[in-house]
């Protein structure tokens, strides 16, 4: 039991971490969702996790693994000219192929992923292409695309941390915790981006 204010808050984030089981099934099922793209389809780059648990402030309610999966856009097949006017169908094709090959989870296309349930973890897979100049375009869940930069806003958080000696991570947990028990009206995202901006 703690005997601190310190120590409360230590216990308490550490209470926030994924489960021992939880972290089991993201570090096997992370590597078996990146193999399945680079042996089905033709990648741009590599499936590599984004969000919260990439970033390092996941809270174990949220349980949601964020992958951006970005396809090479021109490629034999042609990825981009077959759906490039209708990313709903894109998702859909993608989700499609994630259901042959996850054939006992529940797999359903979430607006802009597609989601695996792990039981204990859900896995969120954004298919995506490169964009000129940097980022990606991914479906925005009404058949067109948005814009995004994980590894910016992934490089913001980290250099903002380091700058405040590793303290700010813990604090966008507890802030996101407190945002979840008092009803979730901000998304995760938008936590760690007030948090920064505040310090």
């Amino acid at each position: 039991m703690a005997t601190s204010v310190e120590a409360a808050f230590k216990e308490l984030l550490e209470r926030q971490g994924l489960t021992p089981d939880q972290s089991d099934v993201a570090r096997k099922r992370i590597p078996t969702i990146t193999d399945f793209f680079a042996n089905n389809l033709a990648m741009a780059e590599r499936v590599f996790t984004m969000g919260s648990y990439a970033r390092g402030t996941l809270c174990r309610t949220e349980r949601d693994l964020d992958l951006l999966a970005p396809l090479a856009p021109f490629s034999p097949d042609g990825y981009w000219e077959r759906y490039k006017d209708d990313s709903r169908a894109f998702l859909y094709w993608v989700r499609g192929l994630l259901n042959d090959r996850y054939y006992a989870t529940n797999v359903s296309a979430k607006q802009v992923a597609v989601w695996l349930d792990f039981s204990t973890v859900v896995a969120e897979v954004a298919p995506c292409f490169p964009r000129k100049g940097g980022g990606y375009l991914m479906p925005n869940g009404n058949s067109g695309w948005m814009k995004t930069n994980p590894p910016f806003h992934a490089k913001l958080i980290a250099d903002a941390d380091q700058a405040h000696g590793n303290r700010l991570k813990p604090l966008i947990r507890l802030i996101k915790y407190w945002n979840i028990a008092n009803g979730h009206h901000l998304k995760s995202f938008h936590v760690e981006m007030i948090v920064t901006q505040m310090w």
